[in-house]
């Protein structure tokens, strides 16, 4: 993503924070981890999805879908 595309997404998650909304990231830059999350975690696993969602998530799954975001 270009850097004037992923400030704007930043500026974005940050205003969905301040609204008190609950983000979960998935980013390989620790620059955004640390400038958009309060409490990040680190994931490095080498299972397979599919045991991974059985063993540590279950099968309570919710998948979300937005038609039209938030600007």
């Amino acid at each position: 993503m270009d850097p004037h595309a992923r400030h704007f997404i930043w500026e974005w998650l940050l205003a969905l924070l301040a609204q008190g909304k609950t983000i979960l990231l998935a980013t390989h830059f620790v620059e955004e981890a640390e400038r958009l999350c309060n409490r990040p975690a680190c994931l490095r696993t080498d299972v397979r999805p599919h045991s991974l969602i059985d063993e540590q998530i279950g099968c309570d799954v919710i998948e979300i879908y937005v038609a039209h975001p938030v600007s």
